[in-house]
């Protein structure tokens, strides 16, 4: 199964909240009450969002983390390199040199081509998208095809 890792995903749970409420300043421990996320990963997060400078930490006792962005200029794709690091659906499809058979392989190229596609869709949502009640298009159709029949045994090369 392809999915996206648990803290990427809770990680945008975290943004989205923070978009949606209108107080500029968020603690861990209010997001966590407000989103169901156990305090330490929120925590975690919060400094991975900071890192990647899709949040800015103010310190003190009123401190706490406010989006750097309008919601509408953030990504999903930065959200989830933020935690998971650059997005690739297999390894050959992010970086040369990290599969034994890369040379020999035949499907690389689509890998690549598959990965890239479902990055674009990632980098073309944003927050702003995210944090509506439900998605109403996502910015590529694909055709369907015909239902696909089970061949015969006739039609079987048993040479």
């Amino acid at each position: 199964m392809l999915k996206v890792s648990k803290l990427a995903d809770y990680a945008t749970l975290v943004m989205v909240h923070m978009a949606n409420d209108k107080r500029q300043l968020h603690n861990a421990k209010d997001i966590a009450l407000h989103t169901h996320v156990a305090l330490p990963t929120v925590s975690k997060i919060l400094k991975a969002m900071a890192k990647a400078d899709l949040l800015v930490s103010l310190r003190g006792a009123h401190g706490g983390y406010k989006l750097i962005h309008h919601p509408s200029t953030i990504s999903v794709a930065q959200i989830i390199n933020a935690i998971d690091g650059n997005f690739a659906m297999t390894d050959c499809s992010l970086q040369k040199g990290l599969c034994n058979i890369e040379r020999f392989c035949q499907t690389r190229n689509n890998w690549q081509l598959i990965s890239r596609a479902i990055y674009d869709i990632l980098e073309y949502l944003t927050l702003e998208d995210m944090a509506k009640t439900k998605l109403t298009a996502i910015p590529i159709t694909i055709p369907k095809r015909k239902k696909l029949t089970p061949l015969k045994r006739e039609e079987f090369n048993d040479n």
